[in-house]
């Protein structure tokens, strides 16, 4: 039980961060990419972001890639391989 007092300290930082500091506040039609995205941080990040209607790609690590596939998030690359030009997301 003392890990569970953690997630509303992720959910948390991901909500401040996407609607009290980004600007602009992320909202439909937003694209945002999400660093991490296997963390309990950037899982909540995402859910987040897609609850508002925002586009979102994110990393992880090769072996959270099918985590993220089976939550039916949009992978691009492996966090632990970064070779792709932010540009071209």
């Amino acid at each position: 039980m003392v890990e569970a007092a953690a997630i509303p300290l992720a959910c948390e930082t991901s909500y401040q961060v996407l609607f009290k500091q980004a600007s602009p506040i992320i909202g439909p039609g937003s694209k945002i990419m999400v660093c991490g995205g296997s963390s309990a941080t950037g899982l909540y990040a995402i859910q987040l972001a897609k609850a508002v209607g925002a586009h979102v790609a994110t990393t992880c690590s090769q072996r959270n890639f099918s985590l993220m596939e089976k939550l039916g998030y949009r992978v691009v690359e492996a966090s632990d391989d970064m070779t792709v030009d932010p540009q071209q997301l």
